[in-house]
This record gives structure tokens, C-alpha cells and sequence, in this order.
């Protein structure tokens, strides 16, 4: 098995630079299951790298789950045959779909700018 990668928050750094090398304390004790496995620390600034990443991921899936529904409504709307309620049902999806991607890119564009506003504030 790999070793397991964890991004360390620059809080959580200096925290550890206040209260001296964690890992080296653990290395005096009888315990040191941590040191034993195989562990690499990332520093990766989890506001500017780590979440952006995750919602980016999490928008992308998204996304792509409304093309889907989008398409299985098209197909549902094409083999309706003119049947009202299967009609009814399928437009509906449709819209619905649609309310859905303006959401999901309105909620972009708002996480992505509020998050670049407070990150242009730490510098």
C-alpha cells in the first residue's frame, strides 16, 4: 500500500511551530503508529488549492448529472408519441434540468468569485 498524503493547512503549520515538531515528540513516545506508517505531508494551502479543487469536482458532476437528465428527458419527450401526461412529464424534466444548470452556474460563478475576493484580501 502507497503512502497516505494529507494537505496541511498553513494554521495548522504554525500551530505546529508553536507547540514544537509534533512527529518528533511521537518519535520519544512508546506509541508511534504514525511515524511506522508510511506518511507524507503536503503543504498545500487549503483555501486556494484543496477546496477549489473539491468544488470544482463537485460542480462537475453536477453538471454532467443535468446533461444526463437532459437528454433522458429529450428522448422521453421524442418517444411520447403524443401522449399527454408522458408529454407533461417529460417537459417538465426538461425545465426542471434547465432551473438546475442556472443554479448550478450561478452557484459557480458566486463560490468562484467570493472565494477569489477573500483570497485577493490575504494578500
Amino acid at each position: 500500500m502507497g503512502p497516505t498524503t494529507f494537505a496541511v493547512d498553513p494554521a495548522q503549520n504554525a500551530l505546529e511551530k508553536f507547540q514544537g515538531d509534533t512527529l518528533k515528540k511521537l518519535s520519544n513516545k512508546d506509541d508511534n503508529r504514525l511515524l511506522k506508517e508510511d506518511l507524507n505531508f503536503v503543504s498545500e494551502d487549503l483555501e486556494t488549492k484543496v477546496f477549489p479543487k473539491t468544488l470544482k469536482f463537485i460542480f462537475q458532476t453536477s453538471s454532467f448529472l443535468i446533461m444526463i437528465i437532459f437528454v433522458y428527458a429529450g428522448i422521453r419527450l421524442v418517444l411520447s408519441q403524443g401522449e399527454e401526461e408522458e408529454l407533461k412529464t417529460a417537459k417538465n424534466m426538461l425545465l426542471y434540468s434547465v432551473i438546475g444548470a442556472v443554479i448550478i452556474m450561478a452557484s459557480f460563478a458566486l463560490v468562484t468569485g467570493l472565494v477569489g475576493y477573500l483570497s485577493s484580501l490575504n494578500q
